[in-house]
Protein backbone atom coordinates (compact mmCIF):
# COMPACT_ATOMS: atom_id res chain seq x y z
CA UNK A 1 0.00 0.00 0.00
CA UNK A 2 1.60 3.24 -1.07
CA UNK A 3 1.98 6.12 1.88
CA UNK A 4 -0.63 8.43 2.84
CA UNK A 5 1.62 11.61 3.52
CA UNK A 6 -0.46 13.93 5.79
CA UNK A 7 -1.19 16.83 5.10
CA UNK A 8 -2.17 19.39 7.96
CA UNK A 9 -4.00 21.72 5.53
CA UNK A 10 -6.39 19.26 4.60
CA UNK A 11 -7.74 19.13 8.08
CA UNK A 12 -8.42 23.00 7.94
CA UNK A 13 -10.05 22.67 5.28
CA UNK A 14 -12.82 20.03 5.60
CA UNK A 15 -13.48 22.02 8.57
CA UNK A 16 -14.25 24.71 6.53
CA UNK A 17 -16.12 23.33 4.10
CA UNK A 18 -18.49 21.40 6.53
CA UNK A 19 -18.87 24.94 8.37
CA UNK A 20 -20.05 26.49 4.71
CA UNK A 21 -22.10 23.73 3.99
CA UNK A 22 -24.38 23.32 7.46
CA UNK A 23 -27.25 25.42 5.92
CA UNK A 24 -27.09 22.52 2.96
CA UNK A 25 -26.97 19.53 5.54
CA UNK A 26 -29.97 20.82 7.73
CA UNK A 27 -31.95 21.28 4.87
CA UNK A 28 -30.99 17.65 3.73
CA UNK A 29 -33.40 14.54 4.73
CA UNK A 30 -31.11 11.36 3.96
CA UNK A 31 -33.14 8.99 1.41
CA UNK A 32 -33.03 5.35 1.64
CA UNK A 33 -34.46 3.82 -1.38
CA UNK A 34 -34.79 5.36 -4.79
CA UNK A 35 -38.13 4.05 -6.47
CA UNK A 36 -38.96 3.20 -10.20
CA UNK A 37 -42.60 2.99 -11.58
CA UNK A 38 -42.87 0.48 -14.73
CA UNK A 39 -41.67 2.70 -17.77
CA UNK A 40 -39.66 5.23 -15.62
CA UNK A 41 -36.13 5.52 -16.52
CA UNK A 42 -33.64 5.33 -14.10
CA UNK A 43 -31.45 8.48 -13.70
CA UNK A 44 -27.68 8.69 -13.49
CA UNK A 45 -26.05 12.06 -13.39
CA UNK A 46 -22.81 13.05 -14.32
CA UNK A 47 -21.04 16.47 -12.55
CA UNK A 48 -18.99 17.84 -14.28
CA UNK A 49 -17.12 21.58 -15.78
CA UNK A 50 -19.51 21.85 -19.30
CA UNK A 51 -19.19 25.42 -20.04
CA UNK A 52 -16.26 26.41 -22.00
CA UNK A 53 -16.94 29.95 -20.65
CA UNK A 54 -15.70 29.27 -17.43
CA UNK A 55 -12.61 26.76 -18.95
CA UNK A 56 -11.88 26.17 -22.57
CA UNK A 57 -10.83 22.22 -20.76
CA UNK A 58 -14.49 21.12 -20.36
CA UNK A 59 -15.42 17.62 -19.56
CA UNK A 60 -17.89 17.39 -22.68
CA UNK A 61 -16.48 14.44 -24.06
CA UNK A 62 -16.74 12.39 -21.15
CA UNK A 63 -20.35 13.31 -21.40
CA UNK A 64 -20.52 12.17 -25.19
CA UNK A 65 -18.61 8.76 -24.32
CA UNK A 66 -21.52 8.15 -21.39
CA UNK A 67 -23.84 8.85 -24.16
CA UNK A 68 -21.84 6.04 -26.96
CA UNK A 69 -22.36 3.66 -23.86
CA UNK A 70 -25.69 4.48 -23.20
CA UNK A 71 -26.41 3.80 -26.69
CA UNK A 72 -25.04 0.45 -27.00
CA UNK A 73 -26.62 -0.67 -23.40
CA UNK A 74 -29.77 1.48 -22.21
CA UNK A 75 -31.30 -0.97 -20.09
CA UNK A 76 -30.94 -2.57 -16.55
CA UNK A 77 -32.84 -5.85 -16.19
CA UNK A 78 -34.58 -6.94 -12.65
CA UNK A 79 -36.28 -9.69 -12.19
CA UNK A 80 -36.80 -9.94 -15.85
CA UNK A 81 -38.25 -6.48 -16.60
CA UNK A 82 -35.91 -3.89 -18.50
CA UNK A 83 -36.07 -0.28 -16.76
CA UNK A 84 -34.21 2.21 -18.74
CA UNK A 85 -31.34 4.34 -17.85
CA UNK A 86 -31.12 7.92 -18.93
CA UNK A 87 -28.03 10.15 -18.25
CA UNK A 88 -28.64 13.41 -16.59
CA UNK A 89 -25.55 16.22 -16.45
CA UNK A 90 -25.04 19.08 -14.11
CA UNK A 91 -22.61 22.40 -14.57
CA UNK A 92 -20.47 22.17 -11.28
CA UNK A 93 -17.54 24.36 -12.76
CA UNK A 94 -14.79 22.48 -11.36
CA UNK A 95 -15.10 24.13 -7.79
CA UNK A 96 -15.78 24.17 -4.06
CA UNK A 97 -19.33 26.09 -4.68
CA UNK A 98 -20.55 24.16 -7.89
CA UNK A 99 -19.81 20.65 -6.57
CA UNK A 100 -22.23 21.82 -3.45
CA UNK A 101 -24.65 23.26 -5.96
CA UNK A 102 -24.78 20.05 -8.25
CA UNK A 103 -24.78 17.66 -5.38
CA UNK A 104 -27.98 19.56 -3.98
CA UNK A 105 -29.60 19.60 -7.48
CA UNK A 106 -29.11 15.91 -7.27
CA UNK A 107 -30.68 14.94 -4.42
CA UNK A 108 -33.66 17.28 -5.09
CA UNK A 109 -34.56 14.65 -8.27
CA UNK A 110 -35.55 11.51 -6.39
CA UNK A 111 -35.12 9.51 -9.79
CA UNK A 112 -31.53 10.22 -9.62
CA UNK A 113 -30.05 6.84 -8.39
CA UNK A 114 -26.19 7.81 -7.55
CA UNK A 115 -23.95 9.95 -9.97
CA UNK A 116 -20.64 10.00 -12.30
CA UNK A 117 -18.15 12.83 -11.05
CA UNK A 118 -17.02 15.31 -9.94
CA UNK A 119 -14.25 15.22 -12.26
CA UNK A 120 -12.30 17.68 -10.10
CA UNK A 121 -11.21 16.95 -6.61
CA UNK A 122 -12.87 20.51 -5.25
CA UNK A 123 -16.02 19.76 -6.47
CA UNK A 124 -15.80 16.10 -5.36
CA UNK A 125 -15.57 17.03 -1.73
CA UNK A 126 -18.25 19.40 -1.29
CA UNK A 127 -20.32 17.06 -3.61
CA UNK A 128 -19.30 14.08 -1.28
CA UNK A 129 -19.78 16.55 2.15
CA UNK A 130 -23.76 16.20 0.98
CA UNK A 131 -23.57 12.82 -0.69
CA UNK A 132 -22.57 11.92 2.68
CA UNK A 133 -25.73 13.14 4.47
CA UNK A 134 -28.08 12.32 1.98
CA UNK A 135 -26.85 8.06 1.02
CA UNK A 136 -26.65 9.07 -2.30
CA UNK A 137 -23.18 7.54 -3.95
CA UNK A 138 -20.32 9.02 -6.47
CA UNK A 139 -18.05 7.05 -8.76
CA UNK A 140 -15.62 9.58 -9.81
CA UNK A 141 -13.80 9.16 -12.92
CA UNK A 142 -10.76 12.02 -12.47
CA UNK A 143 -10.90 13.21 -8.79
CA UNK A 144 -7.48 11.95 -7.85
CA UNK A 145 -6.85 14.11 -4.32
CA UNK A 146 -5.46 10.88 -2.06
CA UNK A 147 -7.41 12.00 1.30
CA UNK A 148 -11.05 11.69 -0.72
CA UNK A 149 -11.41 8.28 -0.45
CA UNK A 150 -10.95 7.97 3.21
CA UNK A 151 -12.83 11.10 4.20
CA UNK A 152 -16.14 10.23 2.89
CA UNK A 153 -18.47 7.22 2.45
CA UNK A 154 -20.25 8.36 -0.33
CA UNK A 155 -17.25 8.62 -2.86
CA UNK A 156 -14.99 5.97 -5.19
CA UNK A 157 -13.32 6.56 -7.78
CA UNK A 158 -11.76 4.07 -10.69
CA UNK A 159 -8.79 5.81 -11.23
CA UNK A 160 -5.65 6.14 -9.49
CA UNK A 161 -5.12 8.64 -6.56
CA UNK A 162 -2.36 11.19 -6.11
CA UNK A 163 -0.20 9.38 -3.72
CA UNK A 164 0.60 7.39 -6.95
CA UNK A 165 1.36 10.19 -9.09
CA UNK A 166 3.36 11.79 -6.50
CA UNK A 167 5.40 9.30 -5.60
CA UNK A 168 6.10 7.72 -9.05
CA UNK A 169 6.65 11.41 -10.32
CA UNK A 170 9.34 12.05 -7.95
CA UNK A 171 11.12 9.10 -8.73
CA UNK A 172 10.40 9.64 -12.65
CA UNK A 173 12.42 13.14 -11.80
CA UNK A 174 15.45 11.76 -9.85
CA UNK A 175 15.84 8.42 -11.17
CA UNK A 176 14.68 8.93 -15.05
CA UNK A 177 15.79 12.49 -15.20
CA UNK A 178 19.07 12.98 -12.66
CA UNK A 179 17.84 16.03 -11.19
CA UNK A 180 17.63 17.00 -7.49
CA UNK A 181 17.21 20.64 -6.70
CA UNK A 182 12.92 20.79 -7.30
CA UNK A 183 10.34 23.58 -7.34
CA UNK A 184 7.04 22.73 -6.35
CA UNK A 185 4.16 25.19 -7.44
CA UNK A 186 0.58 24.52 -7.06
CA UNK A 187 -2.28 26.16 -8.00
CA UNK A 188 -4.41 26.73 -4.66
CA UNK A 189 -7.17 23.90 -5.68
CA UNK A 190 -7.59 20.78 -3.13
CA UNK A 191 -6.33 18.57 -5.99
CA UNK A 192 -2.83 21.21 -6.67
CA UNK A 193 -2.41 21.60 -2.98
CA UNK A 194 -2.39 17.84 -2.13
CA UNK A 195 -0.49 16.38 -5.20
CA UNK A 196 2.13 19.11 -4.68
CA UNK A 197 2.34 17.69 -1.25
CA UNK A 198 2.91 14.24 -1.84
CA UNK A 199 5.41 14.94 -4.73
CA UNK A 200 7.73 17.15 -2.40
CA UNK A 201 7.55 14.73 0.45
CA UNK A 202 8.57 11.99 -1.98
CA UNK A 203 11.32 13.96 -3.77
CA UNK A 204 12.71 15.28 0.07
CA UNK A 205 12.36 11.38 0.99
CA UNK A 206 14.16 9.96 -1.94
CA UNK A 207 17.19 12.51 -0.88
CA UNK A 208 16.37 15.41 -3.47
CA UNK A 209 16.46 19.10 -2.33
CA UNK A 210 13.09 21.10 -2.00
CA UNK A 211 15.07 24.41 -2.99
CA UNK A 212 11.44 26.33 -3.67
CA UNK A 213 7.79 25.72 -2.19
CA UNK A 214 5.06 28.14 -3.73
CA UNK A 215 1.72 28.61 -4.44
CA UNK A 216 -0.36 30.60 -7.11
CA UNK A 217 -4.14 31.51 -7.59
CA UNK A 218 -6.58 30.12 -10.20
CA UNK A 219 -6.57 32.74 -12.97
CA UNK A 220 -3.93 34.64 -11.94
CA UNK A 221 -1.79 36.39 -14.74
CA UNK A 222 0.44 38.05 -13.15
CA UNK A 223 3.63 35.61 -11.74
CA UNK A 224 6.34 38.36 -11.07
CA UNK A 225 7.18 37.33 -7.59
CA UNK A 226 7.01 33.97 -8.15
CA UNK A 227 9.46 34.06 -11.00
CA UNK A 228 11.54 36.14 -8.81
CA UNK A 229 11.99 33.69 -6.24
CA UNK A 230 12.30 30.99 -8.60
CA UNK A 231 15.32 32.74 -10.25
CA UNK A 232 16.60 33.26 -6.52
CA UNK A 233 16.24 29.47 -6.14
CA UNK A 234 17.80 28.12 -9.27
CA UNK A 235 16.01 24.78 -9.28
CA UNK A 236 17.00 22.37 -12.03
CA UNK A 237 12.93 21.74 -12.85
CA UNK A 238 9.58 23.20 -11.69
CA UNK A 239 6.90 20.92 -11.07
CA UNK A 240 3.59 22.27 -11.14
CA UNK A 241 0.58 21.01 -9.70
CA UNK A 242 -2.94 22.34 -11.03
CA UNK A 243 -4.71 22.89 -14.01
CA UNK A 244 -3.69 24.06 -17.82
CA UNK A 245 -4.49 27.68 -18.42
CA UNK A 246 -1.78 28.76 -14.72
CA UNK A 247 0.62 25.96 -16.12
CA UNK A 248 0.66 27.74 -19.23
CA UNK A 249 0.81 31.55 -18.31
CA UNK A 250 3.29 30.20 -15.35
CA UNK A 251 5.85 28.63 -17.94
CA UNK A 252 5.16 32.07 -20.35
CA UNK A 253 6.68 34.30 -17.26
CA UNK A 254 9.46 31.74 -16.03
CA UNK A 255 10.89 31.56 -20.07
CA UNK A 256 10.14 35.67 -20.77
CA UNK A 257 12.64 36.02 -17.44
CA UNK A 258 14.98 34.52 -19.32
CA UNK A 259 14.96 31.16 -17.48
CA UNK A 260 15.10 28.90 -20.24
CA UNK A 261 17.26 26.56 -18.71
CA UNK A 262 14.60 25.76 -16.31
CA UNK A 263 12.58 22.24 -16.70
CA UNK A 264 8.88 22.11 -16.80
CA UNK A 265 7.10 19.47 -15.46
CA UNK A 266 2.76 19.19 -15.28
CA UNK A 267 0.77 16.96 -13.36
CA UNK A 268 -2.31 15.11 -15.28
CA UNK A 269 -4.68 18.43 -14.82
CA UNK A 270 -2.34 20.08 -17.20
CA UNK A 271 -2.06 17.18 -19.72
CA UNK A 272 -4.06 18.54 -22.17
CA UNK A 273 -4.07 20.22 -25.93
CA UNK A 274 -5.31 23.65 -23.79
CA UNK A 275 -1.71 23.71 -22.18
CA UNK A 276 -0.13 23.54 -25.47
CA UNK A 277 -1.64 26.27 -27.26
CA UNK A 278 -1.75 28.78 -24.51
CA UNK A 279 2.05 28.08 -24.03
CA UNK A 280 2.38 30.03 -27.45
CA UNK A 281 4.96 27.66 -28.87
CA UNK A 282 7.25 27.27 -25.31
CA UNK A 283 5.73 24.34 -24.31
CA UNK A 284 8.68 22.24 -26.54
CA UNK A 285 10.63 19.82 -23.50
CA UNK A 286 8.09 19.71 -21.06
CA UNK A 287 7.33 16.61 -19.45
CA UNK A 288 4.10 15.53 -18.02
CA UNK A 289 2.65 12.70 -15.97
CA UNK A 290 -0.78 11.04 -15.98
CA UNK A 291 -2.94 7.76 -15.46
CA UNK A 292 -2.68 5.55 -18.57
CA UNK A 293 -5.68 3.03 -19.23
CA UNK A 294 -4.24 -0.14 -20.99
CA UNK A 295 -4.44 -0.21 -24.94
CA UNK A 296 -6.88 -2.90 -24.99
CA UNK A 297 -9.13 -4.32 -28.18
CA UNK A 298 -12.28 -3.21 -25.90
CA UNK A 299 -10.73 0.63 -25.49
CA UNK A 300 -9.79 0.57 -29.08
CA UNK A 301 -13.17 -0.25 -30.47
CA UNK A 302 -14.88 2.75 -28.45
CA UNK A 303 -12.87 4.79 -28.79
CA UNK A 304 -13.25 3.95 -32.81
CA UNK A 305 -17.47 4.35 -32.13
CA UNK A 306 -16.64 7.91 -30.22
CA UNK A 307 -14.47 8.82 -33.83
CA UNK A 308 -17.61 7.58 -36.11
CA UNK A 309 -19.93 9.59 -33.43
CA UNK A 310 -18.07 12.85 -33.68
CA UNK A 311 -15.43 12.98 -35.85
CA UNK A 312 -12.99 12.89 -33.92
CA UNK A 313 -10.81 11.42 -31.30
CA UNK A 314 -11.87 12.35 -27.61
CA UNK A 315 -10.21 15.21 -26.25
CA UNK A 316 -9.58 13.66 -22.39
CA UNK A 317 -8.03 10.87 -21.37
CA UNK A 318 -11.12 10.64 -18.87
CA UNK A 319 -13.71 9.21 -21.06
CA UNK A 320 -12.68 5.31 -20.15
CA UNK A 321 -12.82 6.05 -16.58
CA UNK A 322 -16.39 7.47 -17.02
CA UNK A 323 -17.69 4.20 -19.21
CA UNK A 324 -16.22 1.97 -16.44
CA UNK A 325 -18.27 4.14 -13.48
CA UNK A 326 -21.29 4.08 -15.43
CA UNK A 327 -20.71 -0.31 -15.76
CA UNK A 328 -20.04 -0.31 -11.96
CA UNK A 329 -23.26 1.98 -11.42
CA UNK A 330 -25.17 -0.66 -13.89
CA UNK A 331 -24.45 -4.02 -12.17
CA UNK A 332 -24.73 -2.43 -8.88
CA UNK A 333 -28.69 -1.54 -9.64
CA UNK A 334 -28.94 -5.17 -11.11
CA UNK A 335 -27.74 -6.77 -7.64
CA UNK A 336 -29.39 -4.98 -5.16
CA UNK A 337 -32.80 -3.75 -7.03
CA UNK A 338 -35.96 -5.65 -6.48
CA UNK A 339 -39.50 -5.27 -7.73
CA UNK A 340 -42.04 -4.85 -5.10
CA UNK A 341 -45.89 -6.15 -5.00
CA UNK A 342 -46.71 -3.33 -7.12
CA UNK A 343 -43.86 -3.91 -10.15
CA UNK A 344 -42.12 -1.02 -9.03
CA UNK A 345 -38.22 -1.12 -8.79
CA UNK A 346 -37.29 -0.07 -5.42
CA UNK A 347 -33.38 0.17 -4.69
CA UNK A 348 -31.79 0.58 -1.30
CA UNK A 349 -29.58 3.28 -1.93
CA UNK A 350 -27.08 1.72 1.28
CA UNK A 351 -27.21 -1.26 -0.49
CA UNK A 352 -26.10 0.12 -3.65
CA UNK A 353 -23.41 2.15 -1.96
CA UNK A 354 -22.03 -1.02 0.14
CA UNK A 355 -22.12 -3.18 -3.53
CA UNK A 356 -20.04 -0.52 -5.02
CA UNK A 357 -17.71 0.05 -1.92
CA UNK A 358 -16.77 -4.38 -2.83
CA UNK A 359 -16.95 -4.40 -6.31
CA UNK A 360 -14.59 -6.95 -8.05
CA UNK A 361 -13.86 -8.54 -4.60
CA UNK A 362 -15.29 -11.80 -6.12
CA UNK A 363 -13.51 -11.79 -9.24
CA UNK A 364 -11.46 -10.18 -11.74
CA UNK A 365 -13.07 -7.43 -13.51
CA UNK A 366 -11.39 -5.63 -16.53
CA UNK A 367 -12.61 -2.33 -17.59
CA UNK A 368 -11.86 0.09 -20.64
CA UNK A 369 -9.24 1.90 -17.47
CA UNK A 370 -7.91 -1.55 -16.50
CA UNK A 371 -8.52 -3.80 -14.06
CA UNK A 372 -11.16 -2.77 -11.25
CA UNK A 373 -11.38 -3.75 -7.46
CA UNK A 374 -13.19 -1.84 -4.97
CA UNK A 375 -11.12 -1.91 -1.16
CA UNK A 376 -13.59 -1.29 0.43
CA UNK A 377 -12.76 2.48 0.98
CA UNK A 378 -13.62 3.85 -2.44
CA UNK A 379 -10.63 2.89 -3.95
CA UNK A 380 -11.39 0.98 -7.28
CA UNK A 381 -8.78 1.43 -9.52
CA UNK A 382 -5.56 -0.81 -10.56
CA UNK A 383 -3.90 1.05 -12.86
CA UNK A 384 -0.38 2.87 -14.15
CA UNK A 385 1.09 6.01 -14.97
CA UNK A 386 2.88 7.30 -17.82
CA UNK A 387 5.07 9.90 -18.61
CA UNK A 388 5.04 12.19 -21.34
CA UNK A 389 7.21 15.22 -22.94
CA UNK A 390 5.78 17.85 -25.25
CA UNK A 391 7.76 16.95 -29.28
CA UNK A 392 6.80 18.72 -32.03
CA UNK A 393 4.06 20.34 -30.37
CA UNK A 394 2.15 17.29 -29.06
CA UNK A 395 2.44 15.58 -25.44
CA UNK A 396 4.56 12.04 -26.51
CA UNK A 397 4.57 8.63 -24.14
CA UNK A 398 8.09 8.21 -23.17
CA UNK A 399 9.18 4.94 -22.17
CA UNK A 400 8.74 5.23 -18.77
CA UNK A 401 5.47 3.60 -17.38
CA UNK A 402 4.37 2.78 -14.15
CA UNK A 403 2.00 -0.49 -13.05
CA UNK A 404 1.39 1.03 -9.40
CA UNK A 405 0.77 -2.18 -6.77
CA UNK A 406 -2.07 -0.52 -3.95
CA UNK A 407 -1.65 -3.54 -2.23
CA UNK A 408 -5.32 -4.37 -2.32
Amino acid sequence: MLRRTPIAMAVFTLTALVMAIAPVQAQTMPTFTAVYAPGNPIVIGFSGLLDPDIDPQTDQDVVYALEIALAQMPTVSVGGVDFSLELLPQEDACSEQGGRDSARLFIQNPAVVGVIGSTCSSACRTLSIVFDQANYTSISPSCTASSLAVDFQSFNRVIINDDAQGVEGAIFVMDYLGLAEIAVIHDGTNYGLALADIFGASVAELGGDLVYEGDIERFQTDFTKTVAELEGSQPELVYFAGLASEAANLLKAIRAAGLSEMIFMVSDGVMDREFIEQSEGLAEGVYGSQPAAPDTDALDLFNAMFVRGHGRPSNTIYHPYAVDALNIFREAIEAVGELDADGNLVIDRLALRAYISNYGQDRQIDGLSGRLLCNGDGECALGGIAFYQVIDGAFVALDASVTIDLGY
